[in-house]
């Protein structure tokens, strides 16, 4: 049984081993400054090579990780989110409701967020899956705002406003 903190959540500090057999990718297409299928092309090879059955799945506009990561998780030991911390996110919630299906990523958005805070090194996204089939997975904080999984930060007022206008100044104002 793992260590729980006083909130009777697992401890952040406890591995567990979790080989990976079979794991779906979930692409963001636009991430990665136009490299994503590239990445994903050399993940899914490096993943087949340890043995680990891989599926690629490609996102078609925002929400539909999560429509993937719903459709899938059952099915999968883990899915990974190949995109940035929106892509992941989307991932997360795809994959509420199913506690044994590891969330992983390749981390390739702009600031990737998620992926510093758990220490992935920031130049090579394909250390991600070195040793999947080997992975050891850790429990994370979440937290839920209306319908809003927070998996790393939450902010309010200012902070609020400069994602806002990044996101619009990166889509074109259509957020």
């Amino acid at each position: 049984m793992p260590e729980t903190n006083s909130c009777n959540a697992p401890n952040e500090s406890v591995l567990i081993d979790t080989p990976l057999e079979k794991i779906a990718l979930i692409v963001n297409p636009t991430a990665g400054r136009g490299r994503a299928e590239q990445i994903a092309n050399e993940a899914r090879s490096r993943l087949i090579a340890q043995g680990v059955s891989v599926d690629v799945l490609t996102t078609n506009g925002p929400g539909h990780a999560t429509q993937l990561a719903r459709g899938v998780a059952a099915d999968m030991d883990a899915v990974y989110g190949l995109g940035g911390d929106g892509t992941i996110n989307e991932v997360a919630v795809g994959l509420l409701g199913h506690p044994d299906t590891a969330l992983g990523m390749i981390p390739v958005g702009t600031a990737n967020v998620l992926a510093h805070e758990l220490g992935f090194p920031s130049r090579n996204p394909l250390i991600a899956v070195e040793d999947a089939a080997h992975a050891r997975s850790r429990f994370i904080d979440a937290a839920m705002v209306d319908d809003a999984l927070l998996l790393n930060v939450c902010g309010a007022g200012l902070e609020s406003i400069i994602v806002r206008d990044v996101a619009n100044a990166r889509s074109g104002g259509r957020h």
